[in-house]
């Protein structure tokens, strides 16, 4: 039997493909889509327990405008205000209180993505 040279086929076959480093943004691509998903549910779930009666419901869309459909207003602004800074520590200037910027469920979700990795 001869072994001589097989140690260098077996570390040729460990070492890392130049892709490996698509694994690498893969994993952290799933991570931040996990991380999206866990703020929309936290969101949303918030939305339902204190903006029902402001007339957010389930079948409201993550696109669907919360200020033309009067869900929110300047009381429920601060409150989600308050919620975000509460439950995802995110803290607000006078500059970025813009309703707009609170217009959609989505739009909600990317100012905490933003706001948290700006941290």
């Amino acid at each position: 039997m001869n072994f001589m040279g097989q140690g260098r086929v077996v570390a040729e076959e460990l070492r890392p493909s130049p892709d490996s480093n698509f694994e690498g943004q893969e994993s952290s691509r799933v991570s931040q889509d996990l991380a999206i998903v866990a703020i929309r549910a936290k969101v949303r779930r918030f939305m339902l327990e204190e903006l029902a009666e402001s007339g957010f419901h389930e079948g409201i869309s993550d696109e669907e405008s919360l200020l033309e459909n009067q869900i929110l207003d300047s009381l429920s602004i601060l409150k989600l205000i308050s919620f975000m800074d509460e439950g995802f520590g995110i803290y607000f200037s006078e500059e970025e209180l813009e309703p707009e910027r609170f217009e959609t469920v989505n739009r909600i979700v990317e100012l905490v993505r933003s706001k948290q990795a700006g941290r």
